[in-house]
């Protein structure tokens, strides 16, 4: 089932139940899954998706409800990201059909995946105030926007296989179990850092808060060293399209990023 007709019929199922909540945006609608444990085939199916592509593992995590309190603190965080960066987020949110909760000892802060195209998984944890939501639905509209891409553009040369292909070492996983990724993961990297650097450079001139100003320098730090490794097996890895993604995004981050956030410096991860 693809990711148009299971988010439709997840938000039939959800509004024949009168549980159905969505954030309303002009010529779109992002579901908010109120109730995974609805029993409804396609919630069923989309627990083992699930199940199967994300949880850490049985007990581990699990998908949620939405309490109304958390349903709100969403759709601040989407106006929140509007008023921020409108020009960035409401490309985004194009590419989101559906938010969903995840709450559990080993929970991840927010993840999605290529087999649940449209779907953004949170942790509850990450729903306390808008800021650090929209940060999250930030990250994950990027891959969401990646993963849609991959489905209609020849990203990848086609002999690439994640499992054979070259691997790259980002300094702030130096210490880390997975200290090489593959160029696929280096490139949906730098596409978030390219554009976590735009929004927490925003989020700066808006707050004023320091530690924006940092977070911003960090994300253009590793964006510009992941571009550059990345760029190093374009010939080999990326296919046409794939190659006019990467010099897009790398003259993207070139013309919107300080100088100065590129200095070379090692960033805990």
């Amino acid at each position: 089932m693809d990711g148009p007709l299971l988010g439709a019929t997840l938000a039939t199922e959800e509004e024949s139940a009168g549980v159905r909540q969505t954030v309303e945006l002009p010529g779109h609608q992002v579901h908010l899954l109120a109730d995974p444990t609805l029993p409804a085939d396609v919630h069923e199916t989309f627990e083992t998706l699930f199940r199967r592509h994300l949880s850490a593992g049985e007990g581990a995590d699990t998908l949620t409800s939405l309490t109304a309190e958390q349903a709100t603190t969403l759709r601040t965080a989407v106006d929140l990201m509007l008023a921020t960066a409108p020009d960035l987020c409401s490309g985004l949110l194009r590419h989101a059909r559906y938010v969903v909760a995840v709450d559990g000892p080993d929970a991840f802060d927010s993840a999605s995946t290529r087999e649940i195209p449209g779907a953004a998984f949170v942790a509850v944890r990450c729903m306390r105030t808008p800021e650090r939501v929209a940060e999250a639905m930030v990250h994950e509209f990027v891959h969401l926007r990646l993963y849609d891409l991959q489905a209609t553009r020849s990203i990848f040369a086609p002999a690439y296989d994640t499992d054979t292909a070259p691997t790259v070492a980002p300094e702030w996983h130096e210490t880390s179990q997975v200290s090489r990724w593959p160029i696929d993961r280096a490139l949906a990297a730098a596409h978030v850092y390219v554009h976590l650097c735009a929004w927490f450079e925003q989020r700066a001139h808006h707050s004023q808060k320091p530690d924006l100003g940092q977070a911003a320098q960090t994300a253009a730090f590793r964006a510009t060293s992941l571009l550059d490794k990345v760029s190093r097996y374009s010939e080999e890895c990326l296919g046409p399209a794939g190659r006019d993604f990467l010099h897009w995004l790398t003259e993207l981050h070139r013309t919107q990023s300080d100088p100065l956030s590129h200095t070379v410096e090692r960033v805990a991860s």
